[in-house]
């Protein structure tokens, strides 16, 4: 009897002639109580794993799964870290899902108000032509001449009496109105851009390549960043890297002594960029070319004026503290604070 091999056709027959036994080494035949290990699909004898007969025929249904012992040491701790991986990407998802739905309400309560205000101004605006019209009916320029100065006060007038009397604005309003306009529009923009900027990362003082070309340089930084974000060990592949590329303008004279430029990674999940996140300290245990790089959010504008002044806050608190404290910035995007922390010994 034997267990049936899970591989492709042609992988089986090679196992018939060439696997080896991983105990005894010698070659297992399909005339052998034969075992295969569903984890590294290794070959062994049933009586080099102690596997009796009456076992042995248990292993033989389709729902019972066995592992070598070498796989059998590890699986227990395989299959308890994905159940954890699966918990934390189940309540990222639904942190995720959660952010998704607050955006689109404050999206959609800006772009309802953006939408009123510009339809305020469209008719404000067609009022504003009628006055013009209105003007230049009433004044005869090739008769007698006038100057700026009483045209503008003509036009100011006939705004104000045409605002008065069919729209029921006054100029304070009117530029009140404006400036609301451009207040919302500024929020709509920026929650777009935040939105769009959400699964992305910034690597720092990744070294500059070498190479001739873009094409080159460009496959070295893709090298670089999986080796060192699958390194933080979260489950991160190829494929969850969807673009890698440089920031700024390259600087060909290599002599200037300038810092590599900063990397922008787009990730595929904002899950699995909150994992590399929570991962950050790994980086500090990794190989020696990767200890000396920064990850951090990809932020807007706005978002990196404000971790700057928090940053400049920090510095100088830690200047002032006289004990074995300092004060660093935490926190995701929009939600960064100061924290306190014991200086390292």
């Amino acid at each position: 009897m034997s267990r049936a091999s899970r591989g492709s056709s042609s992988a089986k027959e090679k196992s018939d002639s060439e696997a080896k036994c991983l105990i005894c080494l010698s070659v297992v035949s399909s005339k052998d109580q034969r075992l295969q290990c569903e984890l590294c699909e290794g070959w062994t004898h049933g009586k080099c794993e102690g596997i009796s007969e009456q076992v042995f025929s248990l292993l033989q249904h389709e729902n019972i799964h066995w592992f070598c012992t070498n796989c059998n040491r590890g699986i227990q701790k395989v299959i308890k870290t994905m159940g954890q991986l699966e918990n934390r990407l189940d309540k990222l998802e639904n942190e995720v899902r959660e952010m998704k739905m607050q955006v689109q309400t404050v999206s959609g309560k800006n772009e309802n108000k953006l939408c009123t205000l510009e339809k305020d101004m469209q008719v404000f605006k067609e009022q504003v032509d009628k006055s013009l019209v209105n003007i230049a009916k009433e004044m005869d320029l090739s008769k007698k001449p006038v100057d700026d100065t009483q045209v503008k006060t003509l036009v100011e007038e006939e705004i104000d009496k045409s605002i008065s009397k069919e729209l029921g604005f006054r100029p304070i309003q009117i530029e009140q109105m404006q400036e609301t306009l451009s207040k919302t529009r500024a929020s709509v923009e920026e929650e777009q851009d935040k939105e769009h900027r959400r699964n992305n990362i910034v690597i720092y003082r990744i070294p500059e390549s070498e190479a001739s070309n873009n094409t080159e340089r460009s496959v070295d930084d893709n090298r670089f960043c999986l080796q060192l974000l699958s390194g933080l060990n979260v489950g991160v592949v190829d494929q969850d890297i969807r673009k890698v590329f440089r920031l700024g303008r390259r600087v060909e004279d290599a002599d200037t002594g300038s810092r590599p430029r900063p990397v922008l990674v787009q990730l595929g999940s904002r899950a699995i960029k909150n994992l590399i996140m929570e991962s950050l300290y790994k980086i500090k245990s990794m190989d020696s070319k990767f200890r000396s790089v920064i990850i951090s959010h990809d932020m807007t504008k706005l978002e990196r004026e404000e971790c700057k002044k928090l940053v400049n806050e920090a510095k100088e608190k830690s200047q002032n503290e006289s004990g074995d404290w300092i004060y660093r910035v935490r926190g995701s995007p929009g939600q960064m604070h100061i924290v306190r922390l014991r200086k390292a010994q």
